[in-house]
């Protein structure tokens, strides 16, 4: 998956994890600002892996170029999720003397206007100086939500560079008891129309 300056990574890029509870990422868009004129963001063959309950996607970053290239300017990316998520997870390592800055926010509904128009999930705000590793992770305040997330990250390079970063997408798994319970209801609605039929 890549884009650049003048196009996007778009629908037909779609990635289902296994075993990540049919957990679906799609519309992927990149737009390189502030300094680049074109960037190039995918996701490394045979990174996406499920770890516990959270799918990681390993994004590469490069191809930046720019009057800010290679290390002042801003890339925005958007994507999109479907199939239930809860949380999510940022780890990086900037080179150089400055810092990169990751800031990434969850919404239920679509960016307008450069504006998201929906709830906001999550707001993350994490950053890398002097080449120091950097981690940030926020759960959602309602817990686990099945509908659409919106994502939207900005990567700011300050006098910096990287080559790539890891996005957890924290995921719930059903608890066996809970998932027998919602069995056993899905039995006795069963029986309930068998004999409202007679």
């Amino acid at each position: 998956m890549a884009s650049n300056g003048a196009g996007g990574l778009g629908s037909g890029n779609d990635c289902n994890v296994a075993g990540a509870s049919n957990i679906l990422f799609s519309f992927f868009t990149v737009s390189p600002s502030a300094g680049f004129n074109t960037a190039t963001v995918g996701i490394a063959a045979g990174s996406t892996a499920v770890v516990g309950n959270s799918v990681n996607l390993d994004f590469q970053v490069g191809g930046v170029s720019g009057p800010g290239s290679p290390f002042n300017g801003d890339i925005l990316m958007f994507y999109r999720i479907n199939g239930g998520i809860s949380g999510l997870d940022l780890s990086f390592q900037a080179s150089g003397p400055g810092n990169i800055t990751i800031a990434e926010i969850a919404c239920t509904a679509v960016l307008i206007n450069n504006a998201f128009s929906g709830t906001t999930l999550a707001n993350l705000l994490v950053f890398s100086v002097h080449g120091s590793v950097a981690t940030g992770s926020q759960a959602f305040a309602g817990g686990l939500y099945t509908g659409t997330v919106h994502i939207k990250k900005t990567v700011q390079y300050n006098n910096a560079s990287f080559s790539d970063f890891v996005n957890s997408h924290e995921f719930t798994v059903p608890e066996p008891m809970t998932a027998g319970l919602v069995g056993v209801g899905l039995l006795g609605l069963g029986l309930l129309r068998r004999q409202l039929w007679k």
